[in-house]
């Protein structure tokens, strides 16, 4: 009987269950066997803390568990656990289901991964992830790599070696992804299929923010580009052509970029970012202009902020997004949180003020007809959070929302993102409009409760 089960059914059954229930059907229920040991072994990491010779040989041992693997992660730094994690690379074809590699190892033990890699074949897309900064003096042959997201720290000392492997995976590369530590860019070759570029620094606000200007000339060789994500310390200090970039469709960058590069673009995906130790409050104007052009039609749209954000601003923006379907907003809503243990500062974010800071925010998101997802993360760094939210709580926001018209609401969010932890709910609907069952909320609803050790769920559609 069970064995003539769908997977689907099966690995929806094997959801509910820890990772402890998962490893004891495994052993004791031959038609769970399968789906149990996907579910298993999906993930190999290979960490400092685990990274020793007897777990890794535990795990070639089974080669047979590898071609459930679809995700590696290699972190290795102590010498005496190199030989061990080396006799893992000839045993990556064995992975059919591999599509992403994590490693941070010795530039031997690179090579070694890239020579596994490059064993493959073009067939096999791969994520493949450098944690480590690319030593200067990495060997890699002129093989192709089968790759199609490519992640990299770089700085001025490793130009040349990052040029070259980003050069072997030229005729298979989606995404790029560079994480630069200085403010230099390495040169970039043509890659004829990329379509997601990526651009973090780790600088701190100075006078020698990076500015775009130095990537036109690679931007201008790749019009496929449709994604494009800077960091918030980009700078762009001229007006671009509009055939630069002509068919972008997500942008992620600072309001002041975001402004001059929406003009004339298909831009419908926004992620605005602003992260400044002088400013003290969000250039609310820059955003509200970008927003309000006539041919700007946004569906998607997130800020992220460490600065004071007006609730006026929050609420003129989605009004200027009348096609918006996703939302979501970072800011440290500071009329939150009131004090707990102040010693230790520890606060409790409370609903009553988070009502008021909310206010005419919810009406406004439900005007938006289309609206499917809410994501709002009140946050502060560096304190713990209790937080304090209920289900009743979330009925009520759900309603203010509802009631003004985003009958197709699917999820709402509201989370503390403090420190380290995360503290609030998430209601999430699984079902249809007007579920007979459900009186108070239009749609069938689950309900998750984060707290800061805690978390607990019920599948219970909500009500008041």
């Amino acid at each position: 009987m069970l064995a003539q089960l769908p997977l689907e059914i099966v690995d929806h059954i094997l959801g509910y269950l820890d990772f402890e229930g998962v490893r004891s059907i495994a052993r004791v229920c031959s038609a769970f066997r399968l789906p149990a040991q996907l579910r298993l072994f999906k993930n190999i990491r290979i960490l400092p803390y685990n990274a020793c010779p007897d777990h890794t040989e535990s795990i070639i041992s089974s080669p047979h568990l590898l071609q459930y693997t679809s995700r590696l992660v290699v972190q290795c730094f102590n010498p005496r656990q190199y030989i061990s994690v080396h006799s893992l690379w000839p045993r990556l074809p064995m992975m059919q289901r591999l599509t992403r590699v994590e490693i941070s190892v010795d530039p031997i033990g690179c090579s070694r991964a890239l020579s596994a890699l490059e064993s493959l074949g073009s067939r096999r897309e791969i994520a493949l992830v450098f944690r480590r900064k690319l030593a200067p003096d990495l060997l890699i042959s002129d093989n192709p790599l089968p790759v199609h997201t490519l992640e990299l720290k770089v700085d001025a000392s490793n130009h040349p070696v990052a040029t070259r492997l980003v050069q072997k995976c030229s005729q298979s590369l989606r995404q790029l992804r560079l994480l630069l530590l200085d403010n230099s860019t390495p040169p970039l070759p043509f890659l004829p299929y990329l379509n997601e570029f990526s651009v973090d620094t780790y600088l701190k606000e100075t006078s020698d923010n990076p500015d775009l200007i130095s990537l036109f000339p690679f931007l201008y060789q790749h019009p496929t580009i449709t994604r494009i994500s800077l960091s918030s310390s980009f700078t762009l200090a001229v007006q671009p052509p509009p055939n630069l970039l002509p068919n972008l469709q997500f942008l992620g960058a600072s309001p002041r970029v975001i402004e001059r590069l929406i003009p004339e673009r298909p831009v419908n995906r926004i992620r605005a970012e602003y992260v400044s130790n002088f400013a003290d409050d969000f250039p609310c104007d820059i955003v509200l202009r970008s927003l309000r052009q006539p041919f700007v039609s946004v569906t998607t749209f997130a800020i992220k902020t460490d600065v004071y954000l007006p609730n006026d601003l929050l609420i003129n923006t989605v009004q200027a997004l009348p096609k918006l379907r996703h939302f979501t907003v970072y800011w440290p809503c500071y009329e939150v949180r009131t004090p707990v243990v102040t010693r230790q500062k520890i606060f409790r974010i409370d609903w009553k003020q988070v009502s008021v800071a909310l206010q005419g925010l919810l009406p406004a998101l439900g005007k938006c007809k289309d609206l499917v997802h809410i994501r709002l993360y009140p946050s502060k760094i560096h304190i713990s959070p209790v937080p304090s939210w209920s289900r009743d709580h979330f009925v009520q926001m759900v309603q203010r929302v509802q009631e003004n018209g985003a009958a197709g609401l699917w999820s709402f969010a509201l989370n503390a993102n403090l420190s380290a932890h995360q503290g609030g709910c998430e209601a999430i609907r699984v079902g249809w409009l007007d579920v007979p069952q459900q009186p108070t909320l239009r749609g069938e609803w689950r309900f998750y409760k984060q707290g800061v050790s805690s978390f607990s769920f019920s599948d219970v559609p909500m009500s008041a």
